[in-house]
């Protein structure tokens, strides 16, 4: 190119991404505690009261017939809505389409019965965020890898070759706000069809509809108020996302949803980033960090998809100990431990040789008495610090042995070896 562009570093632009990426999650994962049991402080909907106000408007030679049609109708839970196929709403109208009151008693149900719950009214507002935080990263990685690869840009080497009025840090403004136009239209899969020879591969089909899946849940919230149009019905029941109903978004789909949201945003930044600079040493290493932070936290299912990651890319366990050891924890929190349970069992490995090694199988097969004297060995040859004793989630079931309170005592506040890799 013909002039020079000030470009600030890729390392530094992807770093930045993903640390807000990343901070927006686990902000969110931090508040599952406090939506456990929240609904129990909650008043519930009492359905006799409910009718009874229905009622009121209607003329008294009619409430019994009407307080029957809506109990038999009226699924315990279910909001109802007469702009659908509603059976409360259509045997009401059916019997009495005439009526005035009917809007009044309508009204009294509809109010009711949709109320939601204080966990549903926080969790579909924390899933829409979610969603925000997944759009505003593939723009920005979409605008860090075009300044890496300027030339990537559509018709930006023949815009500074013949607008020389302009300067070229301008045209290369204006041609990464286009990127990120790009990247914000369309559907998810439309979207991520920009990645796709820019590291894009890292998510599968299966991603991709579950992704897809997410956004349209995110849609009916914000476009619909939670009320399931006609086109959003047929694209869930055209597809192969399961019977799930749509209108369901709980603690449970919330969780999921961050971990896949978190988990392919965060994988699809390490391999954009690694396409647009293959040699960086700074992508694995920031991913592996990350993948530690999410270990012990409501992330966990994420984290044992970077580390399974980090193995493969690294060159598998044989290569680097500390990331098998990091998957096997990582199973063991998400409750998935058995299936590698006899891996952990036969592990023979040169890294071994290092009592650090020999505690981390001990402590994976739950081997409590032998834990405990290893790690009493490891802390009096000065090899563990206090730090690590009380931050490594390797050391999560040791912590409530009888031994643990004096072998923590006399820990250094550093350690004198040779530091190695958390696990």
């Amino acid at each position: 190119m013909d002039q020079d562009i000030d470009l600030p570093s890729a390392d530094v632009a992807f770093r930045l991404t993903i640390g807000d990426f990343g901070r927006q999650f686990h902000s969110q994962a931090d508040l599952n505690p406090t939506l456990i049991g929240i609904d129990s402080t909650a008043k519930k909907v009492d359905r006799a009261e409910t009718i009874k106000e229905a009622l009121s408007s209607v003329p008294e030679e009619e409430r019994e017939k009407v307080a029957n049609l809506i109990d038999s109708a009226w699924r315990p839970g279910t909001p109802i809505d007469p702009s659908v196929d509603d059976p409360v709403a259509a045997v009401l109208l059916r019997e009495y389409p005439n009526e005035l009151w009917l809007h009044y008693t309508l009204h009294i149900l509809i109010n009711a019965s949709r109320a939601l719950s204080p966990e549903a009214v926080l969790v579909q507002s924390l899933l829409v965020s979610a969603v925000a935080s997944f759009d505003a990263l593939l723009g920005r990685l979409a605008e860090a890898y075009c300044r890496e690869h300027p030339d990537s840009l559509d018709g930006i080497a023949l815009r500074l070759a013949y607008d020389s009025s302009r300067g070229a840090n301008d045209l290369l403004e204006e041609a990464l706000s286009a990127v990120r136009e790009k990247v914000s239209r369309g559907s998810i899969n439309e979207r991520l069809a920009f990645f796709r020879d820019k590291g894009g591969s890292i998510l599968d089909s299966r991603d991709k509809d579950s992704l897809q899946e997410i956004f349209w849940r995110r849609n009916l919230l914000v476009h619909n108020s939670v009320r399931a149009e006609d086109q959003y019905l047929r694209h869930f029941n055209d597809t192969r996302l399961g019977s799930r109903n749509p209108r369901d978004v709980n603690r449970q789909y919330w969780l999921e949803s961050i971990n896949h949201l978190y988990s392919c945003g965060l994988l699809l930044a390490v391999t954009v980033w690694l396409s647009a600079k293959p040699q960086a040493p700074a992508p694995l290493k920031l991913l592996a960090t990350r993948a530690y932070m999410a270990l012990t936290t409501p992330l966990g299912p994420a984290a044992l998809r970077f580390f399974g990651y980090l193995g493969d890319a690294r060159g598998g366990s044989s290569d680097n100990p500390t990331d098998q050891v990091n998957y096997w924890l990582a199973r063991k929190f998400t409750g998935n431990f058995e299936g590698v349970r006899a891996e952990i069992e036969t592990w023979s490995h040169p890294a071994l040789s290092q009592p650090v090694y020999r505690l981390a199988q001990q402590c994976l097969l739950g081997n409590e008495g032998e834990s405990i004297v290893l790690l009493e060995q490891l802390v009096d040859d000065g090899a563990l610090d206090a730090t690590e004793l009380a931050t490594w989630p390797l050391f999560h079931d040791l912590r409530g042995n009888p031994n643990w309170p004096r072998i923590y005592a006399k820990a250094p506040t550093q350690s004198n070896s040779q530091k190695h890799e958390k696990s």
